[in-house]
């Protein structure tokens, strides 16, 4: 993905500068890409990272995975008037009155009992429910989904994400490209090739004739 963002850009400069550009695009720098976030939670604010499972980076203790009653539902509040809307929703209004969670300081001392406290509001729906109720007020939250359920999702139907492709072993349902364009979009109209089934008409475009691609077969190089 970096690399492909580089190409565009050097291809933008060119569009514009009529220079091209060599691009030097390394697999560490890329991973600590994906990683900003946390690198400026160190390098700006000063946070020493630890273990922290599936809590967000704002270590709010309501920004966490929470299980309800079918599966798990992932919640992103992370300030008062989310947290407000989240324990209104949940029936859970008293614990504003709760000298334990009066701000998110304490809130986090008292990170287990406010975790019980709303998984046990939440096990009483599916969590698709509560997802569409909480966001509804106000209180970011997203249930998981497993794959059978993402692929078969009508947004994801409609668009044709998924495409069908025929091999050796039948039809294979395969993801597409990932984007849509407005003419001559990505379209999968080939299986990808057995190891080596293209050998020789890759050579040939190198410059190969067919004796010396006989010879490198014959020598186990190919």
């Amino acid at each position: 993905m970096t690399a492909a963002f580089a190409v565009s850009s050097a291809l933008y400069q060119r569009t514009h500068t009529h220079k091209g550009q060599f691009i030097d695009v390394s697999m560490l720098e890329a991973s600590l890409a994906f990683l900003s976030t946390h690198i400026a939670d160190f390098t700006v604010a000063g946070h020493h990272q630890e273990q922290s499972g599936n809590q967000a980076i704002s270590r709010k203790v309501t920004a966490n995975l929470f299980r309800a009653k079918d599966s798990f539902l992932l919640l992103a509040v992370n300030d008062e008037k989310q947290y407000r809307a989240l324990m209104t929703t949940l029936g859970r209004a008293d614990v504003f009155d709760d000298p334990k969670f009066g701000d998110w300081f304490l809130r986090k001392e008292n990170e287990r009992a406010l975790r019980e406290i709303i998984e046990a509001a939440l096990s009483r729906r599916d969590a698709k429910a509560w997802e569409k109720e909480l966001n509804a007020a106000g209180a970011p939250s997203a249930s998981i989904w497993t794959i059978e359920e993402v692929i078969a999702h009508p947004q994801i139907v409609d668009r044709a994400v998924m495409q069908s492709v025929r091999s050796q072993y039948g039809m294979l349902r395969l993801m597409g490209s990932g984007f849509k364009l407005a003419h001559g979009g990505g379209h999968l109209d080939t299986a990808p090739p057995e190891l080596g089934a293209d050998n020789d008409a890759i050579l040939a475009d190198l410059g190969y004739d067919k004796t010396e691609i006989a010879a490198l077969r014959a020598e186990g190089v190919i």
